[in-house]
């Protein structure tokens, strides 16, 4: 059996790890947990500051507790950190999804989707000793303005790029059921331009709902020219998984 990797845990937010600092600096500490509860931000933006503050230990980092504020939360802020949470902590190098405090809420309101749309989104991703970059992109309108309303998290290298769009206020408060979900706004004419690809590299480009893990659209085969690729996004609904594989010749390198 394996040697257990140790650590301990803090009540309240990321700045209790940082009043602790001796404590997590113990090489005998190997991993930083803590909580992660949130005001009004949205949840993406609270997870980006407590692993931009607590990376600075220079170990993995786990939410071992959030959801809304310590006190509760409504089921709609509730959904949007599990789903928000689970997604950014691939993006924001976490080295695993957070944990609920509030289980019941999954079990009891059956919010088991969140966890299917994203393990069927990672299958097959390994990001160990492949040097990802991880980024925060700007998505924009087909007239070429930012949209605002929107921000995309990527992950990858030149052989491979994962992306994950959202709309920001849905980060907030998120609706309880798909059902609920496909009743929003679409939203449409959206594009992408994701660098850092092989110039000249041909890439296999698919779309994916985040809540089902299911395609959204075709699959694209499309050039990187300079390095680049500009996506045409598909309409959706909440947010949109996006896996860019290059796609490698017979006997290429």
């Amino acid at each position: 059996q394996l040697p257990l990797l140790i650590s301990t845990h803090t009540c309240g937010d990321f700045n209790n790890n940082l009043n602790h600092r001796q404590l997590f600096e113990l090489p005998e500490i190997e991993y930083v947990v803590g909580d992660a509860y949130r005001g009004e931000e949205p949840i993406v933006e609270h997870l980006r500051r407590h692993a931009t503050a607590l990376r600075e230990f220079g170990k993995p980092l786990l939410v071992t507790e959030y959801g809304g504020n310590p006190m509760g939360a409504s089921r709609q802020r509730l959904a949007a950190d599990l789903h928000g949470g689970m997604w950014a902590s691939f993006f924001l190098e976490e080295a695993g999804t957070p944990f609920l405090w509030w289980h019941d809420f999954i079990h009891r309101g059956n919010q088991y989707q969140h966890f299917l749309g994203f393990s069927r989104f990672m299958a097959g991703i390994d990001p160990r000793g492949k040097v990802f970059r991880h980024r925060t992109l700007t998505v924009s309108r087909i007239d070429g303005t930012a949209d605002q309303t929107m921000s995309c998290f990527t992950a990858g290298n030149n052989d491979e790029q994962y992306a994950w769009v959202f709309v920001r206020q849905l980060m907030i408060e998120y609706p309880e059921t798909p059902e609920a979900v496909a009743e929003l706004e679409l939203q449409a004419d959206r594009r992408l331009a994701l660098d850092g690809l092989e110039p000249g590299g041909i890439y296999l480009v698919r779309f994916l709902n985040p809540l089902s893990g299911q395609a959204v659209g075709g699959e694209i085969l499309a050039t990187a020219e300079a390095g680049k690729l500009d996506l045409a996004l598909p309409p959706f609904h909440a947010d949109l998984a996006i896996k860019v594989i290059r796609e490698r010749p017979v006997g290429g390198l």
